[in-house]
């Protein structure tokens, strides 16, 4: 008796403590379509994919800046030791010399085979296949989501059934005792009776065990901190999934993913940008042409000017046929350097002109080029298929997954009944004592693995069917 009541007041604590959780986080308890809205928001995995769309996009907005001309400022200032040709007055220059220049050079290209254009739409299929690679990640992950949150919810039942059994086993265990005491068992039919009812509870703990592994699971991918308690949203009564499957929407749903399924429309653009990059390279064998133009201006401390002119006397240069002297008169100049801001204005000087390069020959890169990009189309064309035959073999493996589990769900439920029935019928006769301990045990242990056969069955089937929604394009519900 002292054992049977430690017994029973912890089973009756497990379930005090068991309750008072339930209630303590059900206010903040999950739906399904929340926990995969808050994953695609916070989940690590995604928000990586996310940037891959970012530099697409950045790779795209710099293609179509490179079709506008560059400009760029120069300044120089330098001092020269030496003979030299000053560069603003073309003198010869000795000794130490400034001089200081500033210019502006834009180039812009007119035409090169189209690279530029190309470029652009290349950049603009990468960007799309990106976005396509961002939403198959999404996809991924709320199909990852579904079946964590599936595995909450088989766990949460299977805490419930094994609840059950060790409510049966403790009313199991109150019937012996009875009988023990009346002398109509012997002993050991008490001592079986509580190792059912130890076992009972250590099923109990593994089954709690399994739930927390799972809710931990799911917290992980909903990138929640590992110490927040997760409850998600308890089953409705008329969760049972429907018992039909059309198998004669497969080829609609086939049709439907391959225009639709993000995987499809990735390998497509890939194949669009593979066809780019093929133009582009042989936009290598065109001329290039460019105009280019600058704007500058420049100082130099060797520039001078006169600011100061006397007469230093006159000199004899010659005689004339009449025998008189040729005179010419003889100066003193004082010069200073010329003005910085008046040099900056007289040394204004513009340019404009245009350039062309023909290709002649380039060690064969051009040719290597285009061998590659047609290379790199094929390729893409075999991922396209590849993607293509993937997608329709997981189609019809979800079709014949689905139907599967539903048998088994099926003959799971029929089962389900015919094992009640019988243990009911046991049960009946342990208490008048027909039957012995061993076949109650037996068939207690039979009905318990029945009932989580059904549930596993139940929420394999309800998975199966949320692909076939996924692959139908319909939104991830419960």
């Amino acid at each position: 008796m002292p054992n049977f009541k430690s017994h029973t007041y912890n089973l009756i604590g497990a379930s005090i403590l068991l309750l008072t959780f339930v209630n303590a986080t059900s206010q903040n308890s999950w739906s399904l379509e929340q926990c995969i809205d808050y994953a695609l928001e916070n989940n690590l995995q995604v928000k990586k994919a996310s940037l891959s769309t970012k530099l697409s996009k950045a790779n795209l907005l710099q293609s179509k800046l490179n079709a506008l001309p560059n400009l760029n400022g120069f300044a120089n200032n330098a001092y020269n030791f030496g003979q030299t040709i000053d560069p603003f007055t073309n003198d010869f220059a000795r000794g130490r010399v400034q001089s200081t220049s500033f210019s502006l050079q834009s180039t812009v290209i007119l035409f090169q085979g189209l690279r530029t254009l190309n470029t652009i739409k290349q950049n603009e299929w990468e960007l799309k296949a990106s976005n396509a690679d961002f939403e198959r990640a999404k996809n991924e992950l709320t199909l990852s989501i579904l079946s964590a949150y599936l595995t909450v919810l088989f766990n949460n039942e299977i805490i419930t059934v094994n609840q059950e059994k060790l409510k049966l086993s403790q009313q199991q265990l109150q019937q012996t005792q009875k009988l023990v005491d009346a002398g109509a068992l012997p002993n050991g039919n008490l001592l079986d009776s509580k190792s059912q009812m130890a076992n009972a509870e250590l099923a109990l703990v593994n089954a709690q065990n399994q739930y927390n592994l799972s809710t931990l699971n799911l917290s992980q991918l909903l990138n929640l901190r590992t110490s927040e308690k997760l409850l998600v949203d308890s089953p409705q009564e008329n969760n049972t999934p429907d018992n039909s499957i059309d198998s004669n929407l497969k080829d609609k749903i086939i049709n439907e993913a391959l225009n639709n399924q993000p995987a499809i429309k990735q390998a497509e653009y890939k194949l669009r940008s593979a066809e780019k990059s093929l133009a582009i390279a042989k936009g290598l064998m065109s001329p290039t042409l460019s105009l280019s133009g600058s704007y500058g201006t420049g100082f130099s401390g060797n520039n001078k000017e006169v600011v100061n002119t006397e007469l230093n006397g006159i000199d004899t240069i010659g005689i004339t046929n009449k025998g008189d002297l040729v005179l010419i008169p003889t100066f003193v100049f004082d010069q200073q350097v010329k003005a910085f801001n008046i040099q900056l204005k007289d040394n204004l000087n513009q340019s404009i002109g245009f350039s062309l390069s023909v290709p002649i020959f380039n060690r064969w890169n051009t040719q290597t080029s285009i061998a590659k990009a047609k290379i790199a189309i094929e390729n893409a064309m075999y991922d396209q298929q590849i993607a293509e035959n993937q997608l329709k073999n997981d189609i019809e493996k979800a079709f014949a997954d689905a139907e599967a589990a539903l048998k088994k769900f099926e003959a799971s439920k029929n089962a389900i009944n015919a094992i009640e029935e019988s243990f009911k019928y046991t049960k009946e006769r342990y208490e008048i004592g027909a039957v012995n301990t061993l076949d109650y045990n037996t068939a207690l242990t039979n009905l318990s693995e029945s009932r989580s056969s059904l549930l596993q069955a139940k929420y394999d089937y309800l998975f199966k069917l949320k692909i076939l929604d996924f692959y139908a394009g319909k939104p991830i519900t419960m």
